[in-house]
């Protein structure tokens, strides 16, 4: 029987980013370098998540925890894109 590959990319949005970044033909080579090593980091980060012991801990922070806010869908919000003024 022979072996087989499974290849498996995470959906995490940022995986997709540098895999699009590594395969485009115009990435300068910094950058290329650059999104190789941040790529590295994420699958790094995506294929531990799963088999690393983890467990939830309460941590008391040095300042009051925040109060959660909700709008409550009384007014409605319009995103804009934000530029900066010559």
């Amino acid at each position: 029987m022979a072996m087989a590959l499974r290849v498996v990319v995470p959906p995490h949005p940022l995986i997709g980013h540098w895999l699009a970044v590594l395969r485009d033909r115009h990435t300068p080579g910094p950058l290329y370098a650059s999104a190789t090593t941040e790529l590295g980091r994420w699958l790094s980060y995506e294929a531990l998540r799963d088999w690393l012991p983890h467990r939830s801990i309460q941590v008391d922070p040095p300042w009051p925890p925040p109060r959660p806010r909700s709008s409550m869908g009384t007014c409605p919000c319009w995103p804009f894109p934000c530029s900066p003024q010559a």
